[in-house]
């Protein structure tokens, strides 16, 4: 057996001989409130950094390790010189829009280090979603890659009184200028064996951490305001349930502005464990990369994992470090993929509102559920009105857990929002499930407008705006239909004479992130409409992809994920 993989920091056994963890709750806490030392973020990197000073913390594609002091040690120099520089404060927001790599983990440990909080962004945003998205956070802070600075230019000043400093990672001065002032990353980015900045009070388990953005499923991107003690309860659920600890490493591929990646990022420190930050998702290195690192646990999405399953076989496909994979959600060739690789798969169910409801270990079916993991949390089925349905009956999933600040406390800026989704003392997660009658809890559909791409959640309501921002377009209608990897894009439109869809593709590019741009564009002379004079979407979706549908990928013109740095 090839032992290339095998890593000098975490002890790997073969997988035929690797120990399976039992189905079932592993070492879950007691429910309990987590303490400051053991939830907080600064609080836990400072006592590792004294406690396990040489273990692996953060690893690189490029063959860069940084141990536990290292990471620490450049954490509290990136915070005296954020607070020296850009005046970062507790309370404040700083946003990043960066792409994976040591800029976004260093960015989010030292706002946290200055008791401040972290906002990451989409790099796909356009500057439309890019303004929203400051705008709404009101981020004093931007730390962006210099590739997107154009973007920033087109930003009106005005509109976002709150931003005073943009600091430039990966060049040191734009090539359009920047009506704010601007640092580079390597001015505020020295080692300079400060030490861990004070906090006086210490910042504490129901503090919030970081707000990522929402999809936007149901209109505008919110907020969501994440504390500590989620991020905690994220780690006992997700993964010291299933048996990860300080021997593993976790294998990052997902962008850093993703839940599925910041997650893990900050559960492998809160259990010393390591994490491998990858610059995005290739089917071609996927296991090369996990073999040359020693990953032990990797997050992969139906998407990557079909791909990978999809891969000629190969004899040492089963030789391999990794251990666990969590997919999300589970493709149906889930146990072949098990088997092919030597691993143990597990599935939860989360939202970047919570932390996980549901954590199955090797399932035993797609879309079972089974009961809440979690015995904090309580979880019901009810109609529109919040009375709970009987088993068997579809309704939405509503949640609470018996400690408090582990579900968000609100969208950020957005009180409306808030009361829509706490209502009636219990969370609504805005998701349709049954509940049968042994109590096995199976989810039936997403929020009805929202598109999987690639792993991403595409607002249907934020690509008929753009839509109807083109003046030639009268009405529009976006849905997902049917593809070998989740779903594509299809949006049908109503036009002015003259106009043709290749043109409004182009525009629509240079408007949307590459992953919510459509694929199909439908032409027709009105679209559909019900009784209550919206458009009539299930219809729409009956239809598939019409005959006529204009496809961009066939045009050979359809945007894909940007990249950064040298060509």
């Amino acid at each position: 057996m090839a032992t290339s993989w095998r890593s000098t920091h975490v002890e790997q056994v073969p997988a035929a001989d690797r120990p399976i963890p039992p189905s079932g709750p592993l070492d879950l806490r007691e429910v309990r409130f987590p303490t400051r030392a053991e939830s907080v973020l600064p609080e836990v990197l400072a006592a590792l950094q004294a406690r396990t000073p040489e273990a692996p913390c953060a690893v690189f594609t490029d063959g860069t390790t940084w141990s536990y002091a290292e990471t620490a040690a450049r954490t509290w120099g990136l915070a005296h010189r954020l607070a020296e520089v850009t005046g970062l404060a507790r309370g404040e927001y700083l946003a990043s829009c960066l792409p994976n790599g040591p800029e976004a983990i260093l960015s989010w440990t030292a706002t946290c280090a200055l008791g401040a909080v972290y906002a990451p962004l989409n790099t796909a945003y356009r500057t439309p979603q890019l303004h929203h998205a400051l705008e709404l956070t009101r981020a004093s802070v931007l730390v962006v890659h210099a590739d997107l600075a154009e973007r920033l230019a087109q930003l009106d000043p005005v509109t976002l009184p709150h931003l005073r400093h943009v600091v430039l990672v990966g060049g040191t001065a734009p090539e359009v200028p920047l009506p704010w002032p601007v640092s580079s990353w390597t001015e505020v980015a020295t080692v300079n064996g400060a030490a861990r900045p004070v906090l006086d009070p210490p910042l504490e388990p129901w503090d919030e951490c970081a707000v990522l953005m929402t999809s936007g499923t149901t209109g505008a991107s919110k907020a969501v305001r994440r504390t500590y003690a989620q991020y905690d309860r994220y780690t006992e659920s997700s993964f010291r349930m299933v048996g990860v600890g300080a021997a593993d490493r976790f294998h990052v591929c997902a962008p850093l502005f993703h839940g599925g990646a910041d997650t893990p990022v900050y559960s492998m420190i809160q259990l010393g464990a390591s994490f491998l930050v990858d610059t995005g998702f290739s089917v071609s290195r996927f296991w090369d990369t996990v073999r040359r690192h020693g990953c032990t646990v990797a997050w992969l999405h139906s998407a990557m994992s079909l791909f990978l399953h999809k891969q000629p076989e190969r004899p040492d496909d089963a030789d391999n470090p990794l251990r666990l994979a969590l997919l999300a959600p589970l493709f149906p060739g889930y146990q072949d993929f098990a088997r092919r690789f030597g691993i143990s798969v597990y599935m939860v169910y989360g939202m970047t509102e919570m932390s996980c409801v549901f954590t199955v270990l090797d399932p035993t079916e797609v879309g079972s559920l089974g009961a809440p993991a979690d015995p904090g949390y309580h979880a019901r089925i009810v109609d529109e009105h919040d009375v709970e349905v009987p088993p068997g009956t579809p309704g939405e999933l509503v949640v609470r857990h018996d400690l408090p600040w582990v579900i968000t406390p609100g969208y950020l800026h957005d009180a409306a929002a808030t009361a829509r989704v706490w209502r009636n003392g219990w969370f609504h997660t805005g998701d349709v499930f049954v509940r049968t009658a042994a109590g096995d809890h199976r989810l039936v559909d997403r929020v009805k407008d929202a598109i999987r791409r690639r792993g991403e959640f595409v607002s249907a309501a934020e690509v008929e705006r753009e839509l109807l921002d083109l003046p030639e377009v009268t009405e529009a209608a976006v849905i997902g239909v049917a593809a070998e990897m989740e779903e594509e894009v299809l949006a049908y439109l109503a036009v002015r004479p003259g106009s043709d869809a290749p043109d409004i593709h182009r525009r629509l590019v240079q408007r949307l992130s590459y992953f919510a741009v459509p694929r199909y564009l439908v032409v027709r002379d009105t679209l559909p409409r019900n009784v209550a004079l919206r458009v009539d979407k299930p219809s729409l979706r009956g239809l598939g992809v019409p005959a006529d549908a204009w496809d961009a990928v066939a045009a050979g013109v359809q945007p894909t994920r940007e990249r950064f740095g040298p060509a």
